[in-house]
């Protein structure tokens, strides 16, 4: 979710930046300086922040939702297994096993501690399946893991996994980073209305 703002933020920086670069021709030198701090700031801020966000969606594929997706095209349960264990370890790794990642209010559907017990849970089921059973419990052991870990809509098809995760555990951080990229841009603004204002 957030990272559908960083794009439009670094839009609106590189906005401030022109329409600063008309404004400059005033006669208040602290004011341009302060101008082009606020500037830098807001577009080293909103770069960062897209950067940030693309290794992270790259990270997030590589190690947790390609191979819960493999996991789900899986054509037998011991490469299933293999992929889940995989995926399980990062998510532990990472520290997402328990809290919620809703921004402001809890909802169930972002509940980590429910999304990481139901993998656990598919895995241990998949574990628990005797190498000698029949193939038609296999192909529904195989089935029932694809719809645990699938979504279905009119897209297609996209890996089940909590919302917002790339903002946890530091929900608030980001909240705080947009509330004062906002100041920030506010700010660059009113300096280039007071520029324009000079001339």
């Amino acid at each position: 979710m957030f990272e559908l703002f960083l794009y439009p933020l670094l839009a609106i920086s590189l906005i401030c930046a022109i329409f600063l670069g008309f404004c400059i021709n005033g006669k208040d030198a602290g004011l341009k300086i302060v101008a082009l701090i606020f500037t830098f700031l807001l577009c080293v801020g909103s770069s960062f922040a897209i950067a940030s966000s693309v290794a992270w969606d790259y990270e997030w594929g590589i190690n947790c939702t390609g191979r819960l997706k493999r996991a789900a095209d899986a054509s037998s349960i011991e490469l299933a297994t293999k992929e889940l264990d995989v995926a399980i370890n990062y998510i532990e790794k990472k520290g997402m096993t328990k809290g919620n990642t809703s921004i402001f209010f809890e909802v169930p559907s972002n509940d980590l501690e429910y999304w990481y017990t139901n993998l656990c849970t598919t895995r241990e089921e998949l574990k628990a399946l005797k190498p000698n059973s029949s193939d038609f419990e296999k192909s529904n052991m195989l089935m029932k893991l694809r719809e645990t870990l699938l979504d279905h809509s009119d897209k297609g098809e996209s890996v089940t996994h909590p919302s917002c995760l790339s903002l946890y555990p530091n929900q608030w951080l980001s909240v705080a980073f947009v509330a004062l990229w906002g100041i920030a841009a506010l700010a660059c603004m009113c300096c280039g209305g007071l520029i324009l204002s000079d001339i």
